[in-house]
C-alpha cells in the first residue's frame, strides 16, 4: 500500500489490521499523535510525498493481541483451539520497513499493514512464527534464493453493491451493460478515486454477470507482500466508499445460488530474478511418442503449474477457505471447477493468457482468504512443482504436466473436479483423513506442506513444531466450520456471512 497524507490531516487512528485463518478482517485502533514520548514501541506515520516541514503523526505502534484471536471461526467468536489459546499473546505492529499508511476516504482513520510478532521484548521485532506476511515474505523469498525466480501477481476484485438496508442489488444489468454501469457510476469513480489516492492504479472496471456486481482490475508487479497488503486495503477502501453512499460492498463467494459469484482470480507470471526476463517455451520432442510436449509454456512454468495442480486439495483451503466458497466454484460458472489448465479456456482451474509473458490466471481464489497464506500457498506449491522437476537448470518438461485442455472439462472424461462438491470435501481434502497426513507430506519436497515448513525456518527456530502447532488449531478452525455449516440452509449461510466478508 502506497502513503497517502495531508501535511494537516486531523488526529485520528491507526487501524492496524490483520486476517485470520478464516479471511476475515479485523483491527485494533491506536490514537495518532503530534508529539508523544519517542521511544522503541513508537512509529513515525509520514507520506511519501510530505514535505520537510510537514507534521509527523506518531503512534505507539504495539498493541497486544491473544494468539487465539488469529483462529477464530467465521460464524462468530467462539473458542475453538487449544494450542493457541495456551501460548498467550502476540504483538501486531505496523510492517517493518514499509510506510504502507493510507487514509482511508472520508475519514479520520488510518489504515497500516500489519505485523504480527513475538512479544519478547519491547524492542524485539522478530515475527511470530504464525504471521502470515512474514510466511508469504519467506516463501517469496526462497522462490528466489533456491529456484532463482521471481513471480509477478495481480488481483481481480470482484464485489457485489447492495442497498445497505433492503439487501437488494444496485442494479441488474448482465455483464459489461453500459446502464448498469451508468447507475453505479457515482459510486465507482469514488472508489476508483479513493483507491488512486492510496497509490493504487486501476487498470480498468466494468461490470459482472451477477445483478449489481462489479470487478476492479489493478497493476501486477513482483512486490508480492505489497500486493497482498494492498489486497486488503482495496477492500477496506470499496467497503467505505460504498457504505458513504447508502451501499453494502460484499466479497462473499456465492450470494445467488443461480448467479455468478465473485472471485478474486490471482494472475502471475514467472521470470528470472537475475534480469526479470520471462522464462521462454523451449520445444521438446517426445521420442517415444513422436509429439511436442509443452509446445505452449516454458519448462519453468509447466513444473510450476504441475506442482499447483499435483498439491490443488492442500492448497484450495487457503484460497477458497470459507463454507460458501465452495458453492462458486463449480462446473459451468467460469469458476475453474476442474484440476486442469488450457490456454484461454476459462473453465480450466488454470489459464494461460499469455504464454510469451508465462502469464497464468489462477481461478480458484476469493475475497474471503487470508491473502498472505493463500498467496504463500500458491508459490509453496509452484515451489514443489520446481523442486519435483529440477528447478531452473536442466528441466526438459517432459511428463510432470498433463496436456492442455481445450474444451469445457466437464465434458471430458479424463479431467479430475476439484474437491469442492462441499465445504467439508474441501477440508477433507487439504487435511487428510486426519492432519497427519498433512504433517507426513511435509517430508517431501514434492508437496506444498515440505516448502511452507522450510519457508518458514528462516525466520522460525522450531519450524516443525510451529508448523505442526499451527495445522492442529486451523484444522481445529475449519472443522468447526464444517459442524456449523453443515445442516444450515443456503439464504441462512448468506445472511450470517454476508457482512463478514
Amino acid at each position: 500500500m502506497a502513503s497517502t497524507n495531508s501535511s494537516d490531516a486531523p488526529l485520528a487512528f491507526l487501524r492496524l489490521v490483520w486476517i485470520d485463518v478464516s479471511g476475515v478482517r479485523r483491527c485494533r485502533c491506536v490514537p495518532m499523535h503530534t508529539s508523544p514520548k519517542r521511544g522503541a514501541d513508537s512509529f513515525a506515520v509520514v507520506a511519501s510525498n510530505a514535505t520537510p516541514r510537514a507534521k509527523r503523526l506518531w503512534v505507539h505502534h504495539r498493541s497486544s493481541l491473544a494468539l487465539c484471536c488469529y483462529f477464530l471461526p467465521c460464524y462468530g467468536d467462539e473458542g475453538v483451539v487449544e494450542t493457541a489459546w495456551e501460548r498467550g499473546d502476540i504483538v501486531l505492529a505496523p510492517a517493518s520497513g514499509a510506510m504502507s499508511v493510507i487514509q482511508l476516504p472520508g475519514s479520520c482513520d488510518w489504515l497500516a499493514a500489519t505485523a504480527i510478532i513475538s512479544p519478547s521484548g519491547p524492542s524485539t521485532q522478530l515475527p511470530h512464527p504464525w504471521c502470515p506476511r512474514a510466511l508469504l515474505a519467506s516463501a517469496v523469498k526462497r522462490l528466489h534464493d533456491v529456484f532463482g525466480m521471481k513471480i509477478d501477481v495481480g488481483f481481480e476484485t470482484e464485489f457485489v453493491l447492495l442497498d445497505a438496508k433492503t439487501r437488494e442489488p444496485l442494479e441488474s444489468s448482465v455483464y459489461c451493460q453500459t446502464s448498469g454501469f451508468d447507475i453505479a457510476a457515482e459510486v465507482l469513480r469514488d472508489i476508483t478515486s479513493s483507491l488512486g489516492r492510496a497509490g493504487q492504479t486501476v487498470l480498468h472496471v466494468h461490470g459482472e454477470s451477477a445483478p449489481g456486481q462489479f470487478e476492479i482490475v489493478t497493476d501486477h508487479s513482483d512486490d508480492v507482500v505489497a500486493q497482498a497488503d494492498a489486497f486488503v486495503a482495496r477492500k477496506e477502501v470499496i467497503q467505505r466508499v460504498a457504505r458513504k453512499h447508502g451501499l453494502l460492498a460484499s466479497f462473499l463467494p456465492k450470494i445467488w445460488s443461480t448467479q455468478a459469484g465473485n472471485a478474486s482470480h490471482v494472475h502471475f507470471s514467472l521470470k528470472r530474478a537475475r534480469n526479470g526476463v520471462p522464462f521462454l517455451r523451449r520445444r521438446n520432442r517426445d521420442a517415444e511418442e513422436g509429439q511436442l510436449v509443452h509446445d505452449v509454456l516454458s519448462p519453468q512454468l509447466a513444473d510450476f503449474i504441475a506442482g499447483i495442480l499435483a498439491n490443488i486439495g492442500g492448497l484450495l483451503l487457503h484460497t477458497v477457505g470459507s463454507p460458501n466458497s465452495w458453492r462458486r466454484v463449480q462446473p459451468g460458472c467460469w469458476a475453474g471447477a476442474y484440476a486442469c489448465w488450457g490456454v484461454q479456456n476459462k473453465e480450466a482451474l488454470l489459464r494461460v493468457v499469455d504464454a510469451r509473458e508465462n502469464h497464468v490466471e489462477f481461478k480458484a481464489f476469493d475475497g474471503t482468504a487470508n491473502p498472505y497464506l493463500g498467496l504463500a500457498g500458491l508459490v509453496c506449491a509452484g515451489m514443489a512443482g520446481l523442486a519435483r522437476r529440477g528447478g531452473v537448470d536442466g528441466v526438459d518438461g517432459k511428463g510432470a504436466l498433463p496436456p492442455p485442455v481445450s474444451i469445457d472439462p466437464q465434458h471430458s472424461k479424463n479431467v479430475p473436479r476439484l474437491p469442492t462438491a462441499s465445504f467439508e470435501e474441501l477440508v477433507k481434502a487439504s487435511l487428510g483423513n486426519h492432519v497427519d497426513e498433512k504433517f507426513a507430506r511435509s517430508a517431501d519436497e514434492g508437496f506444498m506442506e515440505h516448502q511452507w515448513l522450510e519457508s518458514m525456518r528462516s525466520y522460525c527456530e522450531d519450524a516443525e513444531g510451529e508448523f505442526q502447532a499451527f495445522f492442529e488449531d486451523f484444522a481445529r478452525v475449519k472443522l468447526a466450520e464444517v459442524e456449523r455449516f453443515k445442516a444450515m440452509a443456503f439464504e441462512e449461510e448468506v445472511e450470517l456471512l454476508l457482512d463478514r466478508y
